[in-house]
């Protein structure tokens, strides 16, 4: 079957281009490939040129998996307001179990004034990446290369901090994403369910806030098995049309 050429171009980047550095002039062209404009793939509060012009570069898969400033900020801004509604009085921990390129964990973090961040990142290509680029801006993190269900079990927590824990695993290969259907959350890898029963294991004595971005479509069924197990502040979309995605916001 012949691919779409928006279908083609993005099985390009993340089968053929995904651990491959992107020129300026490609990462405006995913731009416009994935949102319809050449200028919305910001990160860290900057514009592709002006973080390109600091040195920062991003991977072909970067440029389809990234949580862009205008997605990022957003969910940052609710997770705020759920922390001051629920959580008042505390000192917060930001840790992001699939770091990514790592900007939501930055505008969450910044968001909420945290000075404890911690990032796990098992792909060694993005860890070195992106550790790369946060320090360029100054970003301060406690990196751990490797599966956060290994590693995890080994760091201290303090346990006076209030956790908020970014969840993100990838979609994989299980059928987890489907343009039509949504994102099933029983299918990401590891699925979301076992990932919240893995933290409430780990983290007993110290509330925990999840916040776990989706695609704009969820499955239901896989959403109504992470409602039976765990409470739900809020599920909604992002604002800004071009670059919309939904976000799940919880507690352990």
């Amino acid at each position: 079957m012949k691919l779409s050429k928006a279908n083609a171009w993005r099985t390009d980047l993340l089968e053929n281009k995904c651990n491959q550095l992107m020129a300026l002039e490609e990462v405006l062209e995913a731009s416009k490939n994935r949102f319809g404009y050449d200028n919305l793939i910001r990160l860290y509060g900057m514009s592709s040129c002006e973080y390109y012009a600091k040195g920062i570069r991003i991977f072909g898969r970067t440029a389809i998996e990234a949580k862009v400033d205008s997605q990022a900020n957003f969910i940052a801004n609710r997770v705020k307001e759920t922390v001051q509604n629920n959580y008042p009085n505390y000192e917060i921990s930001v840790i992001d179990l699939f770091m990514g390129s790592g900007n939501l964990l930055y505008q969450i973090a910044e968001s909420l004034q945290s000075q404890s961040k911690i990032a796990f990142e098992r792909d060694e290509n993005i860890y070195n990446l992106t550790r790369s680029n946060l320090e360029l801006i100054d970003f301060s993190v406690q990196y751990h290369l490797g599966n956060f269900q290994d590693l995890f079990p080994k760091i201290q927590l303090n346990n006076k901090n209030l956790n908020v824990i970014i969840i993100d695993p990838p979609w994989g290969n299980k059928g987890a994403f489907n343009f039509s259907k949504g994102l099933d959350l029983r299918l990401t890898e590891p699925p979301l369910i076992e990932i919240l029963h893995f933290l409430k294991k780990q983290i007993a004595k110290t509330p925990v806030i999840y916040v776990v971005p989706v695609y704009k479509i969820v499955v239901e069924e896989s959403l109504l098995s992470i409602a039976e197990n765990y409470s739900i502040y809020e599920r909604g979309l992002t604002l800004t049309p071009a670059t919309k995605i939904g976000y799940v916001i919880g507690k352990i």
